[in-house]
């Protein structure tokens, strides 16, 4: 009697060990055949994948063959098959356009995980993945100095069109570079399906080309590496932004490309609203710089432009001023040269007014020649950049010749 007791309990011990197992067989269940087929084709050709359960404070992710892996109907999981981000395919791509009515999907890009597991509100099973793409990629910011760029991220399910499940636990991303002079928001919570995008602002300066960019996940402590595209700006500037007007002033102009190490020719082409540039046209690198010359034309203001095919046209100002310098310099310099002409004079009969207008005058115009109409009175080998006190000595050299001299030489040539 106390043996069939004891039977009865030990047959009922190893039916418990038998049943529990099954029955939490049965309350699990394997990642449904479209996500099955998506795995199989993205992963390598093990089909081996990282799996991690979401909500664990570990950072190991365990190792599983697709077709095993088992989940609970509470359970969520993060399966991770690459560890690299991959491009969308054009099926993904015309996906997303129809599910979320994303426009920038030319540089949508894919993070190697499926989130999977719990259902919405809606009680529709959630699996779904990180996109993000290039909302902008680096560009210029000619006012700030800085490049300029924006990514955008977004969660993106496989549904019906106009379904979007809403999600309960959202998915967080960090965006790291040390590249990178500001990243804005550095952390964002991925909290809805589909639009609006997610977006984290950047700024960069001093980059070419390219940016390498770090997306950390929960899943990738690691995180992984993309390149953010770096738009090459063409620039036209100048070291100052007034001139001597009416043909006085010549000054350097510079034209360069900002952004890129590219050592391929690009014609660029200048032109301005008031004044010439010498040359009109260059042949640029992408990594290089030219300087032109701009002479002045009367008074006001002068519009430089510099456009070449494939690049936004850019511009900037120059104040073209009434010579009030020149003048001044001019005239002081032809006084002075007539002075020193009398005191050395042999045939000093007397400082007479004539003589200082006639001075004056000399060295005005021989001022004006050289500057304006590039004619060297002088006949010295030399190239007098413009400045004040090169504009009087100028001026002072020609007046102390004298008209005749000058007039005999300028015959000659």
């Amino acid at each position: 009697m106390e043996n069939s007791y004891y039977l009865s309990r030990l047959a009922a011990l190893m039916l418990c060990i038998l049943i529990v197992p099954l029955a939490a067989e049965a309350q699990t269940r394997r990642l449904n055949p479209s996500l099955r087929e998506q795995l199989q084709t993205r992963a390598p050709a093990s089909h081996n994948v990282a799996v991690k359960a979401r909500g664990t404070t570990s950072v190991e992710m365990d190792s599983a063959n697709i077709d095993q892996i088992r989940m609970s109907s509470q359970e969520q999981l993060v399966i991770a098959y690459d560890r690299e981000i991959g491009a969308a395919d054009a099926n993904l791509k015309s996906e997303v356009q129809r599910a979320s009515s994303l426009t920038a999907v030319d540089e949508l890009k894919v993070i190697p995980e499926f989130y999977v597991g719990g259902t919405s509100p809606e009680e529709v099973e959630l699996n779904y993945q990180i996109l993000f793409t290039s909302l902008s990629p680096l560009r210029y910011d000619f006012d700030e100095k800085v490049f300029r760029g924006r990514l955008g991220f977004i969660l993106h399910q496989e549904t019906e069109e106009g379904d979007k499940p809403e999600i309960t636990d959202p998915v967080l991303v960090e965006v790291h570079s040390d590249r990178l002079e500001r990243v804005d928001p550095m952390n964002i919570s991925l909290d809805h399906l589909g639009i609006p995008t997610s977006n984290i602002d950047l700024e960069a300066q001093d980059v070419e080309d390219s940016v390498r960019v770090k997306v950390i996940t929960e899943a990738s402590n690691e995180g992984y590496d993309t390149y953010l595209e770096v738009k090459p700006a063409l620039e036209i500037y100048a070291g100052r932004t007034e001139v001597q007007g009416f043909g006085v002033q010549k000054t350097p102009i510079n034209v360069r490309f900002i952004g890129s190490s590219s050592s391929e020719v690009v014609e660029v082409n200048l032109s301005t609203s008031q004044g010439s540039l010498n040359p009109s046209t260059v042949e640029l690198p992408l990594n290089g710089e030219a300087e032109v010359y701009l002479r002045s034309e009367g008074i006001g203001t002068a519009q430089l432009m510099a456009t070449a095919s494939g690049f936004a046209d850019h511009s900037t100002v120059m104040n073209f001023k009434f010579p009030w310098a020149f003048l001044g310099f001019a005239i002081v310099g032809g006084f002075v040269g007539a002075l020193i002409k009398y005191y050395v004079s042999k045939e000093n009969q007397g400082l007479s007014f004539q003589t200082l207008v006639i001075g004056i005058l000399t060295g005005l115009i021989g001022a004006i020649a050289f500057y304006v109409l590039g004619i060297n009175l002088l006949g010295l080998d030399f190239d007098a950049t413009f400045n004040e006190f090169a504009v009087l000595g100028l001026s002072a050299l020609i007046a102390l010749l004298g008209p005749s001299r000058l007039i005999g030489r300028a015959a000659g040539e």
